[in-house]
């Protein structure tokens, strides 16, 4: 399994070459653009709204209004729905994308190929480490079942002093329903261990929160439904 190598499509070599992410990125996760289930789990996302239709619309106004062309945004996943495509089209930005678990939904997942999203599959590790840390990783990354592969997609990175791991799923939590994902959960505890990683920024629980203090929840849910700054997003965590 070659899973210590991020895997991009559509042509974007230069966007692999540049990729870093600094205080100044755009963080943002669980946008679900044209997921019309999402707002029977989360009523809340059309509570000033006239209409459910308005939602989508209303989050890429408000992505584009904040963000400009040549801004990098890293979404931790699950950007659309079914109907998400044409949500997506004309997001402003420099885009990469870590995998959720609705986004390797095939149907899903041919969209986002064919979008200008750069998609980061596997661990993308930006530290000065790396090599050291995908050799002590090796073992468990062999050992992952064949068909949790394809939702390993975590970025490490030092920025404001802080190591970080990005992830969709949060780590250090473990839900009923959420079962089908330990495996996938304990390699990147294991990532965040071996990388000695201080937070873990991540998406997937939407409104909720976990309990652990080292886990920053991205999700539109609690941003105001846009794109954050990172160092407005730490800023508001207290750091």
């Amino acid at each position: 399994m070659s899973a210590t190598k991020p895997r991009m499509f559509r042509g974007d070599k230069m966007k692999v070459q540049n990729m870093a992410f600094d205080e100044n990125t755009f963080i943002v996760s669980d946008t679900h653009f044209g997921h019309q289930k999402i707002l029977e789990k989360e009523p809340h996302r059309f509570d000033d709204l006239s209409s459910k239709k308005e939602v989508f619309k209303r989050l890429r106004k408000r992505w584009n209004n904040l963000i400009q062309d040549n801004d990098t945004l890293l979404h931790l996943g699950d950007l659309i729905g079914d109907k998400g495509k044409k949500y997506i089209k004309k997001l402003k930005g420099h885009k990469y994308l870590i995998l959720g678990n609705h986004d390797i939904k095939e149907q899903n997942f041919s969209v986002i190929q064919q979008s200008d999203f750069c998609i980061i599959h596997g661990l993308c590790l930006l530290v000065p480490q790396k090599q050291e840390i995908l050799e002590q990783m090796q073992f468990f990354l062999n050992n992952l079942p064949i068909e949790q592969q394809s939702l390993l997609s975590a970025v490490v990175a030092d920025i404001c002093g802080i190591r970080i791991l990005f992830s969709h799923y949060p780590l250090f939590d473990r839900y009923p329903n959420d079962n089908r994902f330990i495996a996938i959960k304990e390699i990147l505890e294991k990532l965040f261990e071996i990388s000695q990683c201080a937070m873990n920024i991540h998406g997937h629980t939407h409104s909720h929160d976990t309990f652990d203090n080292r886990c920053v929840n991205a999700c539109i849910d609690k941003t105001d439904f846009m794109p954050i700054r990172l160092k407005d997003l730490l800023s508001k965590e207290g750091f």
